[in-house]
């Protein structure tokens, strides 16, 4: 997954996300090349919960939703590859 600023330019890059113990540790890069990983405690996320409004969350929710069916068709259009020595 990348975050891009507005005007398209890449400024990370998350390469896991991963549930520990008591927090959400994301793994990645900033700027295309300086290693990175981030600690999100429980009251950040409430913070980030407490930011959203219901318009915004139901956008969220299509957004996500919009994404997955790109995702999909992305796959199912893409060429299936071959084991060598299969037909």
């Amino acid at each position: 997954m990348k975050l891009l600023s507005k005007d398209g330019m890449e400024m990370m890059s998350i390469d896991s996300l991963d549930a520990q113990s008591d927090k959400i540790v994301i793994r990645g890069k900033m700027m295309k090349n300086m290693p990175a990983t981030i600690h999100v405690q429980p009251i950040g996320l409430a913070e980030l919960f407490m930011l959203l409004t219901f318009r915004s969350a139901l956008r969220i929710v299509g957004l996500f939703f919009r994404g997955l069916w790109q995702y999909w068709r992305q796959k199912k259009s893409a060429p299936a590859t071959q084991t060598p020595g299969r037909p």
